[in-house]
């Protein structure tokens, strides 16, 4: 059984269906009202409301004014009163919500999802999610903004939630995040993968993991250091387990005393605090082991000064117990001379007295 009504009114469409195929039914009961434009077909789009773009090809508009100045661009899904309203030969892009994209001509493969979303931006391949979200410069590319008022500053960036006020606080595997990035680490197949930087020019990844409430740090998968839970102290590992071709330490007292400590501020602290320490090149010619680069500047891995100066009270150590020995040699020397000088007196006093009795 099939009925179809249909009345007509100057710019308003009237449609009363009720429609019935065998088993399958589809059934609209009541008034379908279109105010403008209903078009399903041409150019392989679909196009719904008043005043919108109906050019170009394999779109979806619905609204009024939505994508209203399209001229060729295709494969879009445009949604809400002013989505995409000035766009001509943008493509692929999703705009919903009213005003979404409103101001972008030709920027393609954006997503745009919110009242006012992506408002401004007149750029290609970005994505703004929230009511407001934008980009602050309008010619940025690539970027995210994710969350109310959300508003990125830089292309290839991306912002969660507005910077001025309530921003947000964002959880990784907690449902209750706790500060600004509240991340809960997961244990699969018996590692624990926690916060993970990958170097641009390797595969090398370091690695910031809690073990045993333990803050740890990891480069490739093997622990060089962490800090400890009971008092914060920073603890580089030296099990004897990983490390191999153990030797003694060569330097001497003497190379040690060449140090020279210094005071010194540094070029970008405009208030000239002073700092004390050691100059990286003047180390690096006497203990080069204990000099480090980071490409461009060398700085000293001061751990190893405490090293040294075990080294040094060692052999300070050595040379202290060498000259008490030797003053104690000489001292039993003395005290030997003295005892036979003794006698020697006393023999001589005896010998004076038996002069004197005769």
């Amino acid at each position: 059984m099939k009925s179809l009504n249909v009345f007509l009114f100057v710019g308003l469409i009237c449609v009363s269906i009720n429609i019935g195929y065998g088993q399958d039914t589809l059934a609209v009961d009541g008034d379908i009202n279109i105010s403008g434009r209903l078009l399903i077909g041409p150019n392989q789009s679909i196009v719904i409301g008043r005043g919108n773009g109906s050019s170009g090809s394999f779109n979806t508009i619905i609204g009024y004014e939505a994508a209203r100045d399209n001229q060729t661009g295709h494969t879009n899904v445009i949604i809400g009163r002013w989505a995409g309203l000035v766009g001509q030969d943008a493509d692929q892009n999703t705009y919903v919500g009213n005003q979404a994209g409103k101001f972008n001509k030709s920027g393609n493969l954006n997503t745009m999802i919110g009242d006012a979303a992506g408002l401004t931006n007149k750029s290609s391949r970005n994505t703004f999610v929230g009511a407001n979200a934008d980009g602050i410069d309008d010619q940025i590319k690539n970027a995210v903004a994710i969350g109310y008022f959300a508003r990125v500053g830089c292309s290839d960036c991306a912002v969660l939630g507005r910077s001025d006020r309530d921003q947000l606080s964002v959880g990784i595997g907690v449902d209750t995040p706790l500060a600004i990035l509240h991340l809960k680490q997961r244990v699969v197949n018996n590692n624990t993968m926690g916060l993970a930087l990958e170097d641009s020019d390797s595969n090398d990844k370091w690695e910031i993991v809690t073990l045993l409430d333990q803050l740890t740090f990891e480069r490739n998968g093997a622990v060089k250091a962490f800090i400890s839970s009971v008092d914060g102290a920073y603890t580089s590992m030296s099990d004897m387990r990983l490390k191999k071709g153990i030797s003694e330490l060569q330097y001497s007292l003497d190379d040690i005393l060449q140090l020279n400590p210094r005071s010194y501020s540094f070029i970008d602290d405009t208030a000239k605090n002073q700092s004390i320490g050691l100059i990286a090149q003047e180390v690096q010619e006497l203990f080069p082991e204990i000099v480090a680069s980071n490409g461009q500047y060398l700085g000293i891995k001061y751990d190893g000064i405490a090293v040294l100066a075990i080294q040094a009270i060692k052999e300070l150590t050595k040379q202290i117990k060498t000259e008490r020995e030797n003053y104690q040699y000489e001292i039993n020397a003395l005290k030997s001379m003295i005892h036979d000088l003794q006698k020697r007196i006393n023999g001589i006093s005896k010998g004076a007295l038996l002069l004197e009795s005769k």
